[in-house]
Parts: structure tokens; C-alpha cells; sequence
């Protein structure tokens, strides 16, 4: 893994030295091996190297290739190096010690920007031809590493860190009002606003191209919505094929110059993901160190109802099966929740979307670089891949007239006492809008309203036309399971919080998010994941002689940070004294409503801890608003 920045002149005037040297200094946390440097036609370029796989050892960036005047950055990993290899008629001995951003230069002299078409793995990277005066970036579908740029008349920096651009003289402090707007209204991240005024994103899977000091193109290098639908002649059929698929794409994801980690809930996506890394490392004679997050020992506090406070049993029956696992629990009890967000709005790029989790993921973090491990496995995309849920499938046996079809599962599920479950998601669907309004008003159930659960100000709902906005949303259709996922797939900025692991020295891989595991869920069947009564129908069968069954048919869900309230409370006194320095300053109160976060503190010793109500309040609008707070506070403008 690395950060890259550069400062391109297409006039080729040379960069300023204190420029670059604050640019560099500014993504050596995300690089803590090695640091490079190189002023090359009208550019100046850094990368700044975490070693995780073999081949880093000898990466040499950046990277220039005289004859064809062309010099590459690239940061992250390649998983599809043999087929890449072989595309450009490579041996297998000249691949092994091949750096990944030497394979990529030689795919984009071949191919040039049709390149990152054929990438599969975390990834971006940028490439300035100064013949041609033109520089392009890109970054892989899933968002997994981040690239941001500021074009300043004729000059154009680049940097895998926003924040780092800030330090460009060019650029005045500020909060983009408009990706705040969205991101406190829950709304997806899309097109190329970043949170900073005159800072740009590549949006996730798009190539952006300059040329003489001019955007001339932006692009999208995948394309999942013309996906062909897999037709295999037995339901098992889809289970070997998956089967075959984690095993190799697990495989290239355990590429590592130390030894392997992951995260380990309770949850099925975790599970499997761990289940096949531990038995390919065991083929190895290798083992692997899984971490669960529990709440404080003895904790005996309120939990909703169908969720479940400590994870570590269930996890702990996965790690008694494989005996390669060393099992250890994160505790994060006595560690300061406010501190801790005060720490990572001087990090991210992002403010972090669950502040309440951000202590025992960072915690993880860490525990996982002291073992001297840099790798850690996760599956917190799985929702979306291997373990989609399928419910959607109950309105297309209505939308297609397989009425038969839903008749039968829904005897499943009344056997169950879930009768409801395939009406609302079958039924509902396919009734005109005026009568599910009314069988709401029925059901006395008003639409949740968003000062519900966001600490958004009126004031930048007036300013932003909050409800014009609003189509900007997810795709929650759940008429097409396939387009909704595509919409959260796409809408995904996990880059921010990899760089903000990548300052443990960690580099957090997950397999469910793989271009090979989206592009073959997205083409399976969706009576594949409904069946039965069951959803994830497909994982289930996948991982039912693999993961203990407890796991499997376990019918209630992990709760995170379930002692949340605890880690509040402990916090009330420090939290009320920042809240009342913050309402003074007109750049967080223009977008923050400080004031309703204050009542919301001063009510807390009176409302139940147990209801919906109190985690939408305070989990969610509370902490999120002091996160979003300390974020815009960090910027110090408009004082």
C-alpha cells in the first residue's frame, strides 16, 4: 500500500520546494516505510510505501518509463496478477518478484487508460504523459483507496489524502455545504465533491482525465448494470461455483510479507471470510490471529429486541473448530469515545459515519499491527456479495406472475409466525403509491423525519432544498434487489477509512468486496438467495459444513458497541463543556444544530436506554453530530 501525491504544471514551471515538502509530510503517516520523491517534466511526485506483500520490497516509485515518456503512481494491490501476467505475455518467473505498480505500468503502456478495466484488486493511481500534456487518475470500483485533486488555473495537485491539499496555498478552508448536507441526511456519496470546497474526488471505478490544464474526461472503467444473469443446471451448481471463486480470491487476498489477522464477529460474512482464510493458511502450516469486539466484562445492560451483546461466544465456536485461529477479545471499556473522535477528524478525510464503533475498530487496528501483523481480513461489504439476502426476490415472483412460487414460500414463513415479511417485501412493492400511503396512515407509522435521527441545522436543510435532494438517495427498490445493490455498491467511499488504518500500519483487506465475488453475485439468480423460508439462502449452503451451525441459524444479531450508552454517559460533563464552545462558532452551528444536541443531553438521565427511540437520538444524531461538529470545528473558519 501507498499515498501518492503530485504537482503538475502544464506550463512546466517547477513546483514549489515548502509546497511539495508539506505535501510530503502530510502522507508519510500513511506510508511510515519509505518516502519518495521525484521532479520529472513540469511535475513533482511523492509516494510514501507501507510494505504488505512480497513484491513490495522492491517497489521503486515513482515510476518512469523514458521511451514511451510516461511516469506512474500507483497505490495499493493487484489480486489478479497471474491473468494479468499472462494478458501481457509474461513467465511466471519474471511475475513473482514483480512489484504491483511495475505491473501496472506495463498494463497501462499496453493498454493505456482501458487499463484499470482489467485491475482487480484496492487500488489507484495516476499517470502523467507531459508529451501530450495530459495526466489521468483513477481508482478501483469499490472505493477502497482514495484519490483527490485541485486544479488551480494551470497547475494541478493530486494526493490520496484530501487533507494533504489543504496545505496548497491555493486552497481557502472550507466545508463543502453540499457533501455535509448529504452525508448528515444519511444520503450516498455521489459525484466528485469531496468535503472540502475546491478539493475534487475520482468517484470509485472512474478514470479522470487533464489535458493542457483542462478536464477534458471523466469516465466509468466498470460496468455492472449489463451483467448477464448465470444460468447453471442445479441450485448446487451455484454453491461450487461460489465455492471455488472464495477459495481463489481468498487466496490472493492472504498475499502478505507478515502474518494474517481479521476482524471476527458473530456475523456470517466474518465468519466465512475467516473460515476460508484459516483453512488455506493452515494448508501453509500458517496460522491466524481473529479479533472480536465485546462490550465491557459483566455487562448485563439493555439490548433490543433479535440482537445479542457479546459476540465472543459464537465467534469463539469458529475459532474451536479451526485450530489454527488464536482467538483474542477487544475490550474498549475505560477508553474515551470523545478523545477518540477528536483524534480521527485530524486524520480522515471523511468525519467517520459511526463514531460509536470507531473506538474498538481503531482498537483492533492496533492490537493487529502489535502482533506484527499488516494484513487484516474483513467482511463488512458481505451484505451486499455473499450474504445478500434475497428479499426482494418476493416482489419479482409477483412483478412476473409466478404467483404458485410465492404462495409456497409464504407457507415457509408462516410457519414461522413471519407471515408479514413476504407481504411487505412482495406485495407492497406492487401497489400504487396512494394506498401504501394510506396503509401507513392505517398502520399509524409516520415516516421517520430526519431531525429524528440527524443533527442537520434548518438552516442548511433551507439553503441545500433539502427535499429536492432527496432523489439523490440510495436505490431501496425492492422491486430489483440487483439495482439496489449496484446503487450501494457504487455509492461506497471505503478509501478514507483505509487510510486511516493504514497509520497502524495496517492494511484491512476484504474479500466479499473482490470485482471477481460482486460481478458473479450480481449475476446469480435471485431465487438463489430466497428460498424455503430462508434468506441468504446461498451463503447458508456455502458455509453450513464450514461454519459451526450455531452461527449459521443463529436467528438474532450481533449489536456493536452494545455498553454505547455507558461510553456516552462517561462523557456527558466534557461533551456538554465542548457542545457550549462549539455553538459559538458560526461554521459548525451553520450546519450543525448544536443546540438540539444540548437537549439532548440534558434529557438523557430520563429516557429509556432500551427503545428505538434513544439509539436513533443519541447513538446515532448525537454522536454523528458531535463527529460532524468536531470536523468542520477542525477547518477554524468563519470564527
Amino acid at each position: 500500500m501507498s499515498a501518492i501525491a503530485g504537482i503538475i504544471s502544464f506550463e512546466g514551471a517547477p513546483a514549489d520546494s515548502t509546497i511539495v515538502q508539506r505535501l510530503g509530510n502530510a502522507i508519510s503517516p500513511f506510508g511510515r516505510d519509505q518516502l519518495d520523491s521525484l521532479d520529472w517534466k513540469g511535475g513533482h511526485f511523492l509516494r510514501a510505501l507501507l510494505r504488505t506483500t512480497p513484491e513490495d520490497t522492491f517497489d521503486c516509485q515513482p515510476l518512469v518509463h523514458e521511451e514511451a515518456n510516461l511516469l506512474l503512481l500507483f497505490d495499493g494491490r493487484l489480486d489478479n496478477r497471474e491473468e494479468l501476467g499472462f494478458q501481457l505475455g509474461m513467465s511466471a518467473t519474471n511475475l513473482r518478484n514483480l512489484p504491483d505498480s511495475a505491473l501496472a505500468l506495463y498494463a497501462v503502456l499496453r493498454w493505456g487508460k482501458e487499463a484499470p478495466a482489467r485491475f482487480v484488486g484496492d487500488f489507484a493511481l495516476a499517470c502523467w504523459q507531459p508529451s501530450r500534456r495530459r495526466l489521468w487518475l483513477t481508482r478501483d470500483a469499490m472505493g477502497s483507496r482514495s484519490l483527490y485533486w485541485h486544479l488551480n488555473g494551470r497547475q494541478l495537485a493530486f494526493s490520496s489524502s484530501a487533507r494533504s491539499l489543504l496545505t496548497l496555498p491555493s486552497i481557502k478552508p472550507a466545508i463543502d455545504e453540499a457533501r455535509m448536507h448529504d452525508h448528515l441526511c444519511l444520503l450516498p456519496q455521489l459525484g466528485t465533491e469531496s468535503f472540502f470546497q475546491g478539493i475534487s474526488r475520482v468517484e470509485p471505478g472512474h478514470v479522470v482525465e487533464f489535458v493542457d490544464g483542462r478536464q477534458t474526461s471523466n469516465f466509468s472503467h466498470q460496468d455492472f448494470e449489463h451483467i448477464d444473469t448465470l444460468r447453471l443446471a442445479r441450485d448446487e451448481d451455484y454453491v461450487d461455483a461460489l465455492d471455488e471463486l472464495m477459495t481463489r480470491v481468498t487466496r490472493a487476498h492472504l498475499r502478505s510479507c507478515t502474518p494474517i489477522s481479521s476482524q471476527l464477529s458473530s456475523g456470517l460474512d466474518s465468519s466465512t471470510v475467516t473460515a476460508y482464510a484459516a483453512r488455506a493458511l493452515a494448508a501453509r502450516g500458517e496460522r491466524l490471529t481473529a479479533y472480536t469486539a465485546i462490550p465491557r466484562p459483566g455487562y448485563d445492560g439493555p439490548v433490543p429486541i433479535g440482537r445479542h451483546a457479546d459476540e465472543s461466544a459464537l465467534a469463539g465456536t469458529l475459532a474451536a473448530r479451526l485450530s489454527n485461529i488464536d482467538h483474542e477479545l477487544v475490550d474498549v471499556h475505560g477508553q474515551n469515545w470523545l478523545e477518540h473522535a477528536r483524534e480521527l477528524v485530524g486524520i480522515m478525510d471523511v468525519p467517520h459515519m459511526n463514531p460509536c464503533n470507531s473506538l474498538w475498530l481503531s482498537e483492533i487496528n492496533r492490537r493487529s499491527a502489535d502482533s506484527a501483523s499488516r494484513v487484516l481480513l474483513t467482511g463488512a461489504a458481505g451484505n451486499m456479495t455473499i450474504s445478500y439476502h434475497g428479499l426482494p426476490g418476493f416482489s419479482q415472483m409477483i412483478q412476473k406472475g409466478h404467483w404458485l412460487a410465492w404462495w409456497r414460500e409464504f407457507q415457509f414463513w408462516r410457519t414461522q409466525g413471519l407471515w408479514k415479511t413476504p407481504i411487505i417485501h412482495g406485495v407492497f412493492p406492487n401497489l400504487p403509491a396512494t394506498v401504501l400511503h394510506a396503509l401507513r396512515l392505517l398502520r399509524d407509522k409516520p415516516k421517520a423525519s430526519l431531525s429524528d435521527y440527524s443533527a442537520i441545522s434548518h438552516s442548511l436543510k433551507t439553503r441545500m432544498e433539502s427535499q429536492g435532494r432527496q432523489g439523490r438517495g440510495f436505490n431501496t427498490s425492492v422491486k430489483n434487489g440487483k439495482s439496489a445493490r449496484i446503487s450501494h455498491l457504487q455509492s461506497m467511499e471505503r478509501g478514507p477509512y483505509a487510510l486511516h488504518a493504514n497509520t497502524y500500519g495496517i492494511e484491512r483487506r476484504d474479500p466479499t468486496v473482490d470485482l471477481r465475488i460482486v460481478r458473479f453475485c450480481l449475476s446469480v439468480p435471485e431465487n438463489q438467495y430466497l428460498r424455503g423460508g430462508k434468506t441468504r439462502w446461498l451463503l447458508r449452503r456455502l458455509i453450513k459444513d464450514i461454519v459451526p451451525p450455531e452461527v449459521v441459524r443463529c436467528r438474532t444479531r450481533g449489536l456493536q458497541t452494545a455498553d454505547w450508552h455507558e461510553h456516552l454517559a462517561a462523557s456527558i460533563p466534557s461533551l456538554e463543556e465542548m457542545l457550549l464552545a462549539l455553538r459559538s462558532r458560526n461554521s459548525v452551528t451553520s450546519c450543525i444544530n448544536i443546540n438540539s444536541l444540548l437537549d439532548a443531553l440534558h434529557e438523557w438521565s430520563n429516557c429509556d436506554k432500551n427503545s428505538a427511540q434513544t439509539n436513533a437520538r443519541y447513538r446515532l444524531r448525537l454522536m454523528r453530530g458531535v463527529a460532524n461538529a468536531l470536523f468542520i470545528a477542525r477547518l477554524g473558519i468563519n470564527q
